[in-house]
């Protein structure tokens, strides 16, 4: 934006200077400057993709093996790029075509080129801003969190896949290096994911198979996707148990239940679907000597009782199959 303005100011100030103090250059010197400018902006663009190859590989090592998939799909870039390219073929057409003076205002031309100078300069400052984006974990979350709420609005029910899927890559790997923050992030916004899907789902117009979906043969997306997702879950978790990192399961503990109440207000009949991963979570830890998940798990499951209670929902025959296990071991460990 800075670049925009100037660029419009300093336009302004050569097209409407007096003559006696208005900057006189000979027309084969504006067009060598404007040919330099071009080939100058295509080296930078050629550089700044050379330079950021190698960061990129690193990142897409570091967090997701589809960070560069997702580099080659976007938009932004995309758009920005396409725009210093355009500018430069441009300005390559604009210096060597020789226009008539008392048809076009040479004076004008050469202003409106400094003006998208100006425009393209702050979008070569954006594709920087947009690749140092895709080295930052936290920033690439958001990415594939906006990439997965974006297929489920429209219904790409594939995609969205591929989004769930990178953001439990990078919360796998981030348990495996202790980066707790960035996992715990990853799975708020798995979170936040399945309660969109889920309130999507109850629209009139969502579709049990899209386009997608019918080719890669689901039958029906919300079991899909939640499987999916809880899968992916069960990832995090049994990569948390193997590091003993307690915290972080009562937190995955605790986004069930969270889930279990999205999916409750969904539908009462898959509620046992999520139900029944969390026992199997509780029992995983357990058997890991990590109790207080197991206690974690107990509160949390009461605590979705009384809320689906207040829902007006009937879930106590499913919560005591599901209790019955962890507190009998949880028992026996006390004794």
């Amino acid at each position: 934006m800075i670049g925009t303005i100037f660029s419009v100011l300093l336009a302004l100030f050569l097209y409407f200077t007096p003559p006696p103090f208005q900057l006189v250059l000979s027309p084969d010197m504006i067009n060598i400057t404007m040919i330099v400018v071009a080939t100058a902006m295509l080296f930078a663009l050629l550089l700044t993709y050379i330079g950021s190859y190698s960061p990129l590989l690193k990142a897409e090592y570091k967090l997701s093996s589809r960070l560069l998939e997702m580099f080659s799909h976007d938009r932004h870039v995309k758009f920005t790029t396409s725009s210093l390219i355009i500018f430069s073929l441009l300005t390559y057409v604009l210096a060597m075509t020789t226009l008539p003076g008392d048809v076009v205002d040479p004076t004008l031309v050469f202003c409106v080129w400094v003006v998208l100078f100006g425009f393209t300069l702050d979008r070569m400052r954006s594709l920087i801003g947009r690749i140092l984006c895709y080295l930052n974990p936290f920033e690439v979350v958001e990415m594939f969190t906006s990439r997965a709420e974006i297929s489920i609005r429209e219904e790409h029910e594939v995609d969205l896949c591929h989004g769930i899927d990178g953001l439990a890559e990078i919360s796998v790997k981030s348990v495996q290096v202790l980066s707790s923050s960035l996992s715990k992030h990853v799975i708020d916004e798995l979170e936040n994911i399945t309660d969109k899907f889920l309130s999507t789902a109850k629209s009139i117009v969502f579709e049990i198979q899209d386009a997608q979906s019918k080719k890669a043969g689901i039958t029906d997306r919300v079991n899909y996707t939640l499987s999916f997702i809880f899968q992916r879950l069960e990832m995090i978790f049994n990569s948390a148990v193997e590091v003993k990192n307690e915290p972080l399961c009562a937190h995955i503990i605790t986004v069930m239940g969270k889930i279990i109440i999205s999916a409750t207000k969904y539908d009462i009949t898959i509620a046992s679907f999520p139900l029944h991963y969390l026992g199997k979570f509780s029992k995983h830890a357990m058997d890991n000597q990590m109790f207080d998940v197991g206690e974690r798990a107990s509160c949390t499951l009461l605590e979705v009782a009384k809320i689906t209670v207040k829902l007006k929902f009937f879930l106590l025959a499913i919560l005591i199959q599901i209790l019955k296990k962890p507190f009998l071991l949880k028992t026996k460990h006390l004794l």
